[in-house]
């Protein structure tokens, strides 16, 4: 996920797509630390 796409969104007057696109690097973000400390560690998250 780029940040200037967020950014160039925001500053245009698309908060929806900004949002949106910063939920998506988010959800991308949680997704590889979980696997990373599975990785690690074989630790597993019961959310």
């Amino acid at each position: 996920m780029n940040w200037k796409k967020i950014q160039q969104a925001w500053e245009s007057g698309d908060r929806q797509i900004a949002v949106r696109l910063l939920e998506s690097m988010i959800y991308e973000l949680g997704l590889r630390q979980c696997s990373l400390a599975e990785f690690l560690g074989g630790v597993k998250r019961g959310d």
